[in-house]
């Protein structure tokens, strides 16, 4: 069994949108980001722990306002 994960396989599909111009845009961004957090931890390089840390802290600041977007999007 192969436990690797694949960064091809983390891919935005049309498929995925709701019809919500902004929040397809942000799912799309967070997409973004997971390929690029992937990506980091496939390369070795001196700063790797640094630059981790860096897109995670981005990605979960990007995560509770997304959030705090797709409620209000729910709710109206």
């Amino acid at each position: 069994m192969n436990n690797k994960l694949d960064i091809n396989k983390i891919v935005w599909k049309s498929e995925y949108n709701i019809g919500n111009i902004k929040i397809d845009n942000e799912h799309q961004k967070l997409f973004s980001l997971a390929r690029k957090a992937l990506a980091l931890t496939t390369k070795q390089t001196k700063n790797q722990r640094d630059e981790l840390r860096q897109i995670i802290k981005e990605l979960y600041a990007y995560v509770m306002t997304h959030f705090s977007n797709e409620q209000e999007y729910m709710q109206s």
